[in-house]
């Protein structure tokens, strides 16, 4: 009997940013922190829950990060910070090691 070789691929459309604990995910600091260390993420993650999707529009809004959705082919959005963005995740990290976690000002 002839044995068939079966094959298969198992997609992965994630970066870890829908993996981050629910506070991170409404944590503007917190979500910059994460897509400091990534080029791109996916559409299906900053869309997969309202707190991500919302801080992520918030980001986009206040011009802390920059995306690109052009030169990547989607499902990804490329992804950098700003100046403005990197300062911004600065002064996250040292109003949470004056006083605990903190969100939007």
């Amino acid at each position: 009997m002839k044995r068939r070789c079966r094959r298969f691929f198992v997609d992965s459309f994630s970066t870890g940013l829908d993996e981050l604990p629910p506070t991170d995910q409404r944590d503007e600091s917190a979500v910059l922190r994460f897509l400091s260390g990534v080029t791109r993420v996916s559409v299906f993650e900053v869309t997969a829950k309202p707190s991500i999707a919302n801080t992520f529009q918030f980001l986009c809004d206040a011009k802390l990060i920059d995306t690109d959705s052009v030169s990547h082919a989607y499902p990804w959005i490329g992804v950098s910070l700003t100046d403005e963005g990197r300062k911004w995740m600065e002064e996250g990290r040292k109003r949470e090691n004056r006083r605990g976690r903190v969100g939007r000002i």
